[in-house]
């Protein structure tokens, strides 16, 4: 019996793949900076700006969805920006809790 996480992987398409490696990837790029720029500040300047990080991912996938869908399909906000949007960042917060 499979589970459902491994039965939901299988129905991904490779767009979802791609978007979600460029998010979690770029979600590093930006992190692992922005980290060590505010390990120097104060406690709860710190806290604040690393707060902010945990929206990178969500915004990434948001856009990356938006403008594939805009350019390539032609329609700029429909159901299947919103699904491809869902599935690349939950994959992106995967990839990136494994590591």
């Amino acid at each position: 019996m499979e589970s459902e996480f491994l039965l939901s992987i299988k129905h991904l398409s490779i767009l979802e793949v791609v978007i979600s490696l460029l998010v979690f990837t770029l979600t590093m790029i930006i992190k692992i900076p922005t980290k060590k720029a505010t390990s120097k500040l104060k406690e709860g300047k710190r806290k604040a700006v690393n707060t902010v990080i945990v929206f990178i991912p969500i915004v990434l996938s948001f856009v990356f969805s938006l403008l594939y869908y805009g350019i390539f399909e032609k329609v700029w906000f429909d159901g299947a920006v919103l699904d491809t949007f869902a599935s690349s960042y939950i994959l992106a917060v995967i990839r990136r809790n494994v590591k």
